[in-house]
C-alpha cells in the first residue's frame, strides 16, 4: 500500500447536481438508472454504497465532468421504484442488479464501461466483472471497499455475529436502519470545501428499499455467491482510509492481497470511511479516465510506506 495525504480540488465544493434520470423494462422488471457528468467522457459504472441510490450519480456530477467521466448508476433490485428479484435470494439479489447493471449499458449504447465502486457496491462490482467481462475496459477502483465478515478473519465482531447468528428477517430491519442513518448524516466540512453526504430530503423521499437483501449479500461469503476474489478478470486499485472504523485497514489489506495480480492499495493518511469515499473518488475518477493522473491528484508523503 502506498500511504497518501487527501488533497480535494474546489470543484468538489458545489453542491448542484446535474445529469438525468431514467428507467428501462427488462421483461417484466422495471430498473432504473441515473446518467451524470460528461456526456462525451469515458464510461464508468459506479456501485453505490448502503443508504445511497442511483442519485449518488447526480450529485458527483461536477467531479464527474472535471474528470472527463461519464457515470452510470443503476437501482438495485427493490430499490425506488425498481422491481425486486425475482426471489429473495442473496444470489438472486446479486446476479439480478448485474444482469440490470448491463442491461442498462446496452440501452445508452456503451459497449465497454470501467466500475468505480463504494464501500457495499463492492461486491456487487466484483460480481458484475465476473458475470461480464466483455462488457469491462480493464480500470477498476473501489473506495473504502466492504469485505465480507464471512470471509475476513479481521472483520468487527458486530459484523461477524450478524453474518453468523442473524436471521434475515432482522437483517432487513437492521439494515434499513444502517441505511436511514446514513441518508440523514450532515455535511463533512474539509477546510474550505463543503462535501454532500447522502440526499436531500426530496431524493430521500424518492429512493429507498431493497437494503434488507443488500446486507444478505455482504454477510454472505463471496464464494457461494460465485466470487473468487483471485479469478477477477482485471485487477482493481482501492482506496481506503488509515483511520476506517467501519472496514478496518487490515481487512482492506487482506482484500488487496487476494485480489488478481498487480492490483493497489492506497492508504488516506488520517481519512475515515465517509472521507474515502467523498474525497477519495475524486482520485478514482481521474486514474480510470487517465486525464489526470494520480500524482496530479494527490501529494504523495515524501517517504510513502509500500508493503504491496
Amino acid at each position: 500500500r502506498t500511504l497518501l495525504r487527501l488533497e480535494p480540488s474546489v470543484a468538489m465544493a458545489s453542491k448542484r447536481s446535474g445529469g438525468v434520470l431514467g428507467a428501462i423494462k427488462v421483461g417484466e422488471r422495471n430498473v432504473e438508472f441515473a446518467v451524470s457528468g460528461d456526456a462525451d467522457g469515458e464510461s464508468v459504472l459506479l456501485f453505490y454504497p448502503l443508504g445511497s441510490s442511483r442519485r449518488l450519480a447526480l450529485l458527483l456530477d461536477g467531479p464527474a465532468r472535471s474528470a472527463g467521466a461519464r457515470l452510470i448508476c443503476v437501482n438495485r433490485p427493490g430499490m425506488g421504484s425498481t422491481s425486486p428479484a425475482s426471489i429473495s435470494e442473496a444470489s438472486e439479489h446479486l446476479d439480478t442488479a448485474c444482469s440490470d447493471a448491463a442491461a442498462c449499458l446496452k440501452s445508452l449504447g456503451i459497449e465497454r464501461s470501467s466500475v468505480l465502486f463504494f464501500c457495499a457496491g463492492a461486491p456487487f462490482a466484483f460480481a458484475f466483472c465476473s458475470h461480464f467481462p466483455h462488457l469491462l475496459t480493464g480500470r477498476i477502483a473501489g473506495c473504502s471497499s466492504w469485505v465480507s465478515p464471512a470471509d475476513c478473519s479481521d472483520a468487527r465482531l458486530f459484523y461477524k455475529l450478524g453474518a453468523n447468528f442473524l436471521p434475515s428477517s432482522l437483517l432487513t430491519v437492521a439494515a434499513g436502519f444502517l441505511a436511514n442513518c446514513f441518508r440523514s448524516l450532515g455535511d463533512f466540512d474539509s477546510g474550505d470545501v463543503a462535501l454532500p453526504i447522502g440526499m436531500d430530503e426530496e431524493a430521500l423521499e424518492e429512493e429507498a428499499g431493497g437494503e434488507g437483501e443488500d446486507a444478505t449479500v455482504l454477510l454472505s461469503p463471496m464464494k457461494s455467491l460465485g466470487i473468487s476474489y483471485e479469478n477477477l478478470p482485471f485487477p482493481i486499485t482501492l482506496y481506503h482510509g488509515e483511520k476506517d472504523e467501519t472496514v478496518s485497514l487490515t481487512c482492506a489489506e487482506w482484500l488487496c492481497d487476494r485480489l488478481p495480480e498487480d492490483s493497489r492499495l492506497y492508504c488516506m493518511s488520517g481519512a475515515g470511511h465517509s472521507e474515502v469515499m467523498l474525497v477519495g473518488f475524486e482520485a478514482a475518477l481521474g486514474e480510470l479516465c487517465r486525464e489526470k493522473s494520480l500524482l496530479q491528484r494527490l501529494e504523495i508523503f515524501e517517504n510513502p510506506v509500500c508493503v504491496h
